[in-house]
């Protein structure tokens, strides 16, 4: 089964303003559609017969694959392709594209649909890092937790810190009292 891997480069900074390297796997082979699990995403239609085919309609499918480099790991862009192709090539059961046409996943025209990944990637890496997402929010509440201590007076700081010892009945207890205090 004869297969083109396209591969195509880019990097994103994150909300730390650490840079991503970003690796797309364009993967483009002949169907193989006695191993897909649903034959009926790979089915055609054919123009010229105005009808459906049948599996043996596809000649190709298009899959992608991607690999991103955490900021802490050393950049490897041999490791990283391979990783990129393991994941395209994986996924090539439930391809995102299928084409019975001769010429359709030309080089531009794959370069061009991988490019267009990346520039959604770099838009949106939580589509495509789990946990992104979270950790980033995490990260701006802690930035902005770390805001509201700086503003503090020093009174105010000793405050949180004998409040963040106290057991939880006894600050529920002390709201309901404090209106008593003179």
């Amino acid at each position: 089964m004869k297969e083109i891997a396209t591969y195509c480069y880019g990097s994103f900074n994150d909300y730390k303003g650490q840079e991503h390297k970003i690796i797309v796997c364009a993967l483009s082979q002949r169907a193989n559609c006695e191993n897909s699990v649903e034959t009926d995403m790979v089915r055609i239609y054919n123009d010229a017969n105005d009808e459906w085919g049948d599996e043996s309609d596809v000649a190709k499918i298009l899959s992608f694959g991607v690999a991103i480099c955490n900021p802490i790991d050393s950049y490897n862009q041999e490791h990283g392709e391979m990783i990129a192709y393991n994941r395209a090539k994986k996924y090539g059961d439930c391809p995102l594209l299928t084409s019975s046409r001769a010429g359709f996943f030309n080089t531009a025209t794959v370069t061009a649909i991988a490019n267009n990944y990346i520039d959604y990637i770099q838009r949106d890496p939580g589509s495509v890092i789990p946990g992104y997402d979270r950790a980033k929010a995490k990260f701006f509440e802690e930035q902005d937790l770390k805001n509201d201590v700086s503003k503090m007076s020093e009174e105010d700081k000793n405050k949180v810190k004998i409040l963040a010892k106290c057991a939880p009945e006894n600050i529920e207890y002390a709201k309901k009292v404090v209106k008593y205090i003179v």
